[in-house]
């Protein structure tokens, strides 16, 4: 049998500087993967064509920098992607940015959360469909930490989504649509070195987030001093590679 072949769409990346030390996101996603025997194909979102998404046997959609609260360009192109993705039952992981956007096409609502900027290592809690759920085996119980950077969140789920995780400061940490889509709004391809660079990137942010509310933030230190190495984080991109395998 001929092994699959898996498209990462990458639909931004990651700071410049990070970029030169540690890969980008599509990098980060195939070091998560482990030995599995896959055919990776990388487009910059620019460049896929949606008329050849069936030609793959699973998508990846990554994070970005850009909010949907704003213009994005690709959104038109994507529709038609996300449309050939259900249209042919593709196996679909979509990341942050990329959650957001695929329950945005959908019918879903996203928006600035309100609360504010999610960054670090945060606890989610899983749901019983969660539980159950492949994505997430070999998890320990019902709450599991992962790694976080966001700003945006998904306010309402698109029609048909399954909430699989959720915490305080986002209701839809992980969903599934019918037993091919599933979106995380946390990052399971991150390492501990990558959660630094992030965290060190946006101290004034986190400062100014404990200053303004104490009560859901802790200081910029405390945040720095919970990173840690996640080593079952990126089972959920394996436990994801794996259904592919499985189809």
């Amino acid at each position: 049998m001929k092994p699959p072949v898996i498209l990462i769409i990458k639909t931004g990346s990651t700071y410049s500087d990070l970029r030169n030390a540690l890969g980008d996101f599509d990098i980060w996603i195939k070091n998560a993967a482990g030995d599995f025997n896959c055919n990776w194909k990388v487009k910059p979102v620019a460049d896929v064509e949606p008329d050849k998404i069936p030609n793959y046997q699973g998508v990846i959609i990554t994070g970005s920098h850009s909010s949907l609260t704003q213009f994005y360009a690709f959104h038109g192109g994507m529709e038609r992607v996300v449309q050939q993705i259900i249209d042919h039952r593709i196996y679909t992981l979509a990341i942050c940015f990329g959650h957001q956007l695929v329950h945005k096409i959908m019918g879903g609502t996203i928006d600035a959360n309100p609360l504010g900027t999610e960054l670090g290592v945060v606890t989610i809690n899983l749901t019983l469909q969660g539980l159950v759920d492949p994505l997430f085996a070999g998890q320990s119980g019902s709450r599991i930490q992962v790694y976080a950077s966001h700003s945006d969140i998904v306010i309402k789920p698109a029609p048909s989504f399954v909430q699989l995780a959720w915490n305080k400061l986002a209701l839809f940490q992980a969903t599934r649509y019918d037993d091919f889509i599933y979106t995380t709004q946390f990052h399971p391809k991150y390492t501990k070195e990558i959660m630094d660079w992030y965290l060190k990137k946006n101290l004034a942010l986190l400062t100014k987030q404990h200053i303004s509310n104490p009560l859901h933030f802790a200081t910029a230190d405390e945040i720095l001093k919970r990173n840690k190495s996640l080593p079952k984080s990126k089972l959920i991109i394996q436990n994801f590679l794996n259904l592919i395998n499985s189809k």
